[in-house]
């Protein structure tokens, strides 16, 4: 269902660059001809505005620069999962807690600090 990245795994962001960018090349295509006429059906195509282009670029293409910038910054960092693949939960085993230190009450306390 998703394009697969460089490193052959499916990456939704590459997928919605790429029909993001494909849907603005369609409608450059298109808008060059302007009017298509097929059995006496007349359909008009119009160009798309450049916010509306910047509106479907933008957003999809920063993001996946983005997240493979921060992939390649920080090799091997996976955000929230455990060693497993999984987000820890509630109701997975909690890491022991080391055992305090004990204070032992010194023997002589000489306020000066002269031993």
């Amino acid at each position: 269902m998703w394009i697969k990245n460089t490193e052959g795994k499916p990456d939704a962001m590459l997928t919605f660059a790429v029909v993001a960018f494909a849907v603005v090349m369609l409608n450059v295509f298109l808008a060059t001809f302007g009017t298509v006429t097929i059995a006496g059906a007349t359909i008009t195509f119009t160009a798309l505005s450049a916010g509306t282009i910047t509106a479907l670029l933008g957003p999809t293409l920063t993001a996946y620069v983005g997240r493979r910038f921060t992939g390649a910054a920080y090799p091997g960092f996976k955000l929230g999962l455990d060693q497993g693949g999984h987000t820890p939960g509630p109701a997975d085993p909690q890491p022991e807690e080391p055992p305090a230190a004990s204070a032992e009450p010194l023997d002589e306390f000489i306020p000066s600090g002269d031993r």
